[in-house]
C-alpha cells in the first residue's frame, strides 16, 4: 500500500515556516495520520474479504462480508486501545517529569 503523505508534509512545512498556530498544525497532522490509518484498515479488510469469497468473482458472499467487518472492528478496537494506552503513558510520564522539574525549582 502506498500512502500519500507528500501533500501533508508540504502543508506542514509551510505551516512551520509561517509559524502557524500549533493547534492548527496538530489538527492537520492528526487528520493526516487518521486518513492513513483508515486507508490501511480498509485495505486490509478488503484483502481479507477476497479469499473468503469462495463462489468466484462478482458473487456476493455474506459470510465473507461479515468476516471483513469483524476484522475491521477488531483492528479498530485494538488500535484504539493501543492509542489510549500510549496517550495515558505519555501523560503519566509528562506529569512525572513536570513534578520533578517543579521540585527542583522550589
Amino acid at each position: 500500500i502506498i500512502l500519500h503523505f507528500n501533500i501533508t508534509v508540504t502543508v506542514l512545512a509551510i505551516f512551520h515556516d509561517l509559524h502557524v498556530d500549533s493547534k492548527l498544525y496538530a489538527l492537520v497532522f492528526g487528520e493526516s495520520v487518521l486518513n492513513d490509518a483508515v486507508a490501511i484498515v480498509l485495505y486490509s479488510s478488503i484483502l481479507t474479504y477476497s479469499p473468503y469469497s469462495g463462489e468466484g468473482e462478482g458473487v456476493f458472499d455474506a459470510a465473507a462480508l461479515f468476516r471483513s467487518i469483524g476484522i475491521f472492528i477488531g483492528i479498530f478496537i485494538g488500535s484504539f486501545a493501543i492509542g489510549c494506552l500510549m496517550g495515558l503513558l505519555t501523560a503519566l510520564i509528562s506529569l512525572f517529569v513536570i513534578n520533578i522539574e517543579n521540585s527542583y525549582i522550589t
